[in-house]
């Protein structure tokens, strides 16, 4: 969220995008997402899972624990976000992979040529 999709989101809306954090309270304000120091806590958390050689399984065990206590944050940013796609930008759920490629920059979806 902070590290790609805040920063695609706002250049959407003609925003210039920031650091992380300026980009995760930018997001809050517009109402993208509820909490910014959650989604601080959970990128320190997904760093700590994957970076981070595992020298205590019960820290470890710990820690996927409460990642699984995000997962309705998660669910609950993925409905809003997409229904700003769809109401706002007119870009249906299919079509989101698409929208959010760095490299897209026409506007257009593949195809949209064809007859």
């Amino acid at each position: 969220m902070g590290g790609k999709l805040s920063p695609r989101a706002l250049t959407t809306q003609l925003e210039k995008p920031g650091s992380m954090i300026d980009n995760l309270s930018r997001a809050e304000q517009l109402g993208w997402i509820t909490d910014t120091e959650a989604w601080v806590a959970i990128r320190e958390l997904r760093n700590r899972l994957v970076h981070e050689y595992v020298t205590d399984p019960g820290q470890f065990a710990a820690d996927i624990h409460t990642a699984g206590g995000f997962v309705p944050m998660f669910r609950n940013t993925y409905e809003s976000l997409l229904q700003i796609a769809q109401d706002r930008l007119g870009v249906a759920e299919h079509q989101l992979q698409y929208y959010l490629q760095p490299s897209t920059n026409s506007g257009r979806l593949p195809g949209a040529d064809r007859n």
